[in-house]
């Protein structure tokens, strides 16, 4: 409203490709994460970062204090501790961050 715009109905969709059809369709817009933008590239849409209010999240990895990790479990977080020095790129909009002091990753 703060733009002159008022909202109509909202649908929520989980599936990313599904927002995705949905935009594609005309029948609204929607805000997803930069890290899901390369799996909307099949609807061609366009996309602008948000900038009033900037928006961020963390995503981390989940792990059982008490149980040992599979081989490939403990694969993937070695491949994840190396990515950020090794450059492995990211979508545009994203970025590695530091472990925090938890010694997560």
């Amino acid at each position: 409203e703060r733009a002159g715009v008022r909202p109509g109905p909202t649908t929520e969709a989980r599936n990313v490709s599904a927002v995705a059809g949905l935009v594609a369709a005309g029948l609204g817009v929607s805000a997803v994460p930069a890290l899901v933008l390369p799996l909307l590239a099949f609807a061609d849409l366009e996309h602008r970062p948000l900038t009033d209010p900037v928006v961020t999240r963390r995503v981390g990895v989940v792990t059982h204090p008490d149980r040992p990790l599979a081989p490939a479990a403990q694969g993937f977080l070695t491949h994840l501790r190396r990515s950020p020095r090794s450059g492995v790129a990211l979508p545009a909009g994203t970025s590695w961050t530091s472990p925090d002091r938890s010694g997560a990753l």
